[in-house]
């Protein structure tokens, strides 16, 4: 039996034209959008748990340093600040991120596109500039105490400068992100997403990539160099001061040795008066120093079961004893130290996380950067992956509200204040 093999393909053809209009009658745009939505539906989760920690954080530290702090020292002034920033970085930010990954084919609005892409970037770059007019302001405290300190009206103006240059830098974004036109030829199905525009200059937004990634790069430099020669200066401080402390509690042992001593009481004025320093949130000063060790400890006190001290001590007797001492003198002294210097530890810890947030969004900007089509490459998978590591910067502006928690006593006490109420 003989077939033409024109009319063949032909009927071939047809049937296949009609199966792909029958598919794309069923298949639609909202069919396509949440198949790729279900694969980031983890993604969302996390951002929303951003979202959520961030506005709850951040907030209350505004409402207790603006308004159940208002006589607060001097040094808490870039913690309210910081905190608005980090709570705008996390709404805008987190929000933009999740409506992504809601919508990834029905994001409309070339205007609405352009708008949360420049706030996001804004509101990202503030919060980092933040933290590196704090480096220099804790630069100036501890390691040159003697020079000229940042005034009030001076960190006004750094305020207002991250403000201007956030906003100057991020102009850009107006120009190079828009609305993007997704084509699915197979189903005949047209999607929009939000985006580096096509038709946008390429070596343009190269330069604008490369200007963000050299700024980037320099503000995590300067920070981290700034809170290197911070912990060193304070590492110089305590060891200066435990050598003094050493060679002050040895001269009072040796006089007390020679001469009838009455001790006085632990509730004298001078301990309170350092119990009321303690409570300070800043101490990074030179002038403060270790407290010798009281003169009424036990190694002044004569024991009255001192016959029974020449009795040898077993193993086990030898290992309490050793563990014992260190509790009562190392503990202690780790605690004085950074009660004293808790400050700076708190601005570097926000430092590290900052920094350690920070790296996998600048390398993937520069992978995207050099690869135009980077993302077009990756699976449905890789991308849900990559995008939990884009937006691991958040973790920098919703943790730092745990810092000011765990270092600022006089803030756990007002959150107590409130909770109870």
């Amino acid at each position: 039996m003989h077939i033409d093999n024109r009319a063949l393909k032909a009927s071939i053809g047809g049937r296949v034209n009609a199966l792909k209009m029958n598919y794309s009658a069923v298949y639609t745009l909202d069919d396509w959008n949440s198949e790729k939505a279900s694969v980031l539906t983890v993604n969302s989760v996390v951002l929303g748990l951003y979202l959520f920690i961030g506005v709850i954080g951040n907030t209350m530290v505004i409402y207790i340093y603006n308004f159940r702090m208002k006589g607060s020292r001097d040094d808490r002034y870039f913690i309210p600040h910081l905190a608005v920033m980090d709570l705008c970085a996390c709404v805008v930010g987190a929000g933009y991120a999740i409506a992504l990954n809601i919508l990834p084919l029905k994001f409309n609005g070339n205007e609405l596109c352009k708008a949360l892409w420049f706030l996001t970037q804004s509101t990202t770059m503030c919060a980092a500039f933040m933290l590196v007019v704090i480096a220099i302001q804790r630069y100036l405290k501890v390691v040159r105490p003697f020079k000229k300190q940042m005034t009030i009206q001076v960190k006004h103006f750094s305020v207002v400068a991250i403000v201007f240059l956030s906003l100057f830098l991020s102009l850009p974004c107006l120009l190079f992100y828009g609305d993007v036109t997704i084509e699915n030829h197979a189903v005949n199905l047209t999607g929009h997403r939000c985006g580096a525009n096509p038709s946008s200059d390429r070596t343009a937004l190269s330069l604008y990539n490369a200007i963000l990634f050299v700024t980037a790069v320099t503000g995590l430099l300067v920070i981290c160099s700034l809170y290197i020669m911070v912990a060193r200066t304070i590492y110089k401080q305590h060891k200066f001061r435990r050598r003094h402390s050493s060679a002050t509690s040895a001269f009072k042992r040796s006089d007390r040795d020679s001469m009838d001593w009455d001790p006085p009481s632990e509730s004298g004025s001078v301990q309170t008066r350092q119990k009321a320093m303690r409570d300070s949130l800043d101490l990074d000063s030179p002038f403060l120093s270790d407290a010798p060790p009281s003169p009424g400890n036990e190694e002044s006190i004569p024991s009255q079961n001192s016959a029974f001290l020449s009795v040898p001590l077993t193993p086990t007797e030898k290992i309490r004893s050793s563990f014992s001492e260190f509790q009562k003198k190392a503990i202690p002294n780790v605690r004085k130290h950074f009660g004293t210097h808790r400050c700076s530890w708190m601005f570097m810890l926000i430092a590290v996380v900052f920094v350690l947030s920070f790296i996998p969004r600048i390398t993937l900007n520069v992978l995207e950067s050099v690869d135009e089509y980077f993302w077009a490459k990756l699976s449905d998978k890789e991308i849900s992956i990559y995008l939990f590591f884009y937006h691991f910067y958040l973790v920098n502006n919703i943790s730092n509200p745990f810092f000011y928690g765990l270092f600022d006593q006089a803030l756990r006490k007002e959150l107590r204040k409130v909770c109870c109420c």
